[in-house]
């Protein structure tokens, strides 16, 4: 899985460019990734990879780069 795809993804849900995502970006590192676009980050994610997380899988969820490996993981 490419990087980019996510970081796309996060970029159209948080209104920013993809330019201004990192891997290394948290929940706490960029403003607008609140609890709602927490939500709409997953909802996003679940549609485009075909996924379903449970609530504890979604609370792990606070980096871009944990967001990257429980995706890969799940795909495996």
């Amino acid at each position: 899985m490419k990087i980019d795809l996510i970081k796309e993804l996060f970029a159209n849900v948080l209104g920013r460019s993809v330019a201004d995502i990192q891997e290394e970006d948290t929940i706490e590192t960029i403003p607008e990734w609140d609890s709602i676009t927490h939500m709409q980050l997953i909802t996003e994610i679940e549609a485009k990879f075909d996924l379903f997380f449970e609530g504890d899988e979604i609370a792990e969820m606070t980096s871009v780069k944990n967001i990257v490996e429980l995706i890969e993981k799940k795909k495996s």
